[in-house]
């Protein structure tokens, strides 16, 4: 069995695509998956399985859309992927300045050559942004809510979730509780 973790794209955000998490968690749990934790209510899930990432993300939209009536999108990375996002990252967070913050966009799919390229341009004053792969860095000064940069990371045109570093670790810390008690 592998553990992973899938985002729900733009859940419960002022009122929309509203799922509680002990719901999702039951639904979850009726796919068969296992040892099913969340964190906060922007869907944010660990979880063990068998199976490959694309047919459980897959799996996991469907079953949304049957039992809550919403279109939502999953993005899933393995506990190995989710340590080699914090490891690559670019920037290091004991010396931002303040008012700073990492985030991760986890993006659905490699976005097209022709896309990422696009991302060169989008930098704006301090704020800065590095794709490696499925996964977009992003150093922010101002905040997600004022951010050119991540406004203009739309421009890959392929479904993305962003979360803060703070959940990023707490994700990880979450498969490190699964690891120890298998």
């Amino acid at each position: 069995m592998t553990i992973y973790v899938a985002l729900l794209r733009a859940i419960n955000v002022s009122g929309h695509n509203m799922i509680k998490m002990a719901e999702l968690k039951s639904m979850l749990e009726s796919m068969g998956l296992q040892q099913i934790q969340t964190y906060i209510q922007s869907g944010n899930v660990v979880f063990e399985a068998k199976g490959d990432a694309e047919t459980l993300r897959l799996q996991i939209e469907d079953q949304i859309k049957l039992t809550f009536q919403l279109t939502i999108d999953v993005i899933i990375r393995t506990a190995d992927e989710l340590r080699q996002i914090i490891t690559e990252c670019p920037y290091d967070e004991n010396t931002l300045p303040e008012g700073a913050g990492i985030h991760v966009s986890f993006i659905q799919s490699t976005p097209p050559q022709d896309r990422a390229a696009l991302l060169s341009n989008i930098e704006e004053e301090l704020d800065k942004c590095h794709l490696v792969g499925r996964d977009l860095y992003l150093l922010l000064h101002k905040g997600v809510k004022n951010s050119k940069v991540l406004s203009a990371s739309a421009k890959l045109r392929v479904p993305a979730t962003v979360r803060n570093w703070r959940t990023v670790n707490k994700l990880l810390a979450m498969v490190d509780d699964i690891e120890r008690t298998r």
